[in-house]
């Protein structure tokens, strides 16, 4: 018999297919281990492919459900109060990363139906995760996105690469039981739940532009973590079997292009934030040039520009100072903004 991975194992007499992992066949090892010298992945280890592929326990399907849901419950109240606390929290019960790293393994092995089987996966948790945000929403507050809502709308590049460097820790994390502990870390940098809970939020609230920017995100840590996951194995030496060849070449041409597809509206909000950024730091060195020309207010110090606000430093005790207020209205009067003073003392 022959045995390709979980889809061609030998059904039990209950009927059910449950894959024997130590009949797995090695697969030939890939260019791309002998080029870096990565140690081939073990794949007859049954404990590392049962945990990636959710073979460890027969019924996990109703404890992953409950984690998701209850990770979704965190994210959604706690992006709520803007407390990020609750948030990471959220992150770290989230069962979701899992299944996106098997699903990058699976495309390296070829595996078909586990490639079906864990896009499937991952879209029904997805929309169920949005779905929880969704009614929860109904029946908080309405008002205006806090911070904790608006710093997952605006996905960049930056995002892209958080999530590819994560994918492969959280990737080799898996098989490589001396590096376990970075599973959770990995859960907190890449933001899975959060920015569903948004989206769903966002679409309750029909504030349809900060609902894609979050979706936006979400496909982004999807697409680098899935990404990650399939260059590891692959490079690891876990390569197809000749007759799985084409799943192989057909799911990373898939990869490929949902990720390159993300690469436009990234890089359009990396470049509008360079390009504030740019601005924040052409209009600091003016403030500071203005104030530099001036013998009254030369000592002060620029800490922050806020919108129309200058939060400023000075050298000496702001108590009893009858030249403050002088002071203040020379610098508001040269920069135009609101001065706001703070002091070393």
């Amino acid at each position: 018999m022959k045995s390709g991975g979980p889809d061609d194992s030998a059904k039990p007499p209950n009927g059910s297919v449950q894959p024997d992992l130590l009949q797995i066949e090695k697969p030939a090892e890939s260019a791309g281990s002998q080029i870096f010298s990565i140690d081939p992945l073990p794949i007859d280890n049954r404990e590392a492919f049962n945990l990636l592929f959710f073979n460890l326990k027969s019924h996990w399907k109703l404890p992953f459900a409950l984690m998701l849901a209850m990770s979704a419950c965190i994210a959604t109240l706690g992006l709520s109060e803007n407390s990020a606390a609750v948030v990471i929290g959220a992150m770290v019960v989230a069962p979701l990363g899992q299944p996106i790293l098997a699903l990058g393994a699976s495309i390296a092995l070829g595996w078909k139906q586990e490639m079906l089987r864990l896009f499937g996966l991952v879209l029904a948790g997805s929309v169920g995760v949005m779905a929880v945000a969704y009614l929860i929403n109904l029946v908080l507050p309405v008002a205006t996105p806090n911070e904790q809502v608006l710093a997952r709308t605006a996905p960049d590049l930056r995002d892209l690469g958080i999530a590819l460097a994560a994918g492969v820790a959280g990737a080799y994390g898996y098989y490589r039981s001396e590096f376990s502990t970075v599973l959770s870390g990995v859960a907190i940098a890449v933001a899975l739940v959060p920015p569903l809970c948004v989206a769903g939020m966002m679409l309750e609230d029909q504030r349809f532009l900060l609902a894609e920017g979050a979706l936006l995100l979400f496909f982004t840590n999807l697409a680098g973590i899935a990404v990650a996951s399939l260059l590891v194995f692959f490079l690891s030496g876990t390569f197809a079997a000749p007759d799985r060849r084409k799943w192989f070449l057909g799911g990373t041409i898939a990869t490929a292009l949902f990720t390159l597809a993300l690469l436009d509206p990234l890089a359009s909000n990396y470049a509008n934030i360079a390009q504030q950024a740019n601005a924040q730091t052409l209009r600091y060195q003016q403030v500071q040039n203005t104030l530099r020309s001036d013998p009254a207010t030369r000592n002060v110090t620029v800490l922050s520009i806020t919108g129309g606000q200058l939060v400023l430093l000075l050298d000496r005790s702001l108590e009893a100072d009858p030249e403050l207020e002088a002071l203040r209205q020379r610098v508001e009067g040269a920069t135009g903004m609101e001065a706001r003073f703070v002091s070393t003392n």
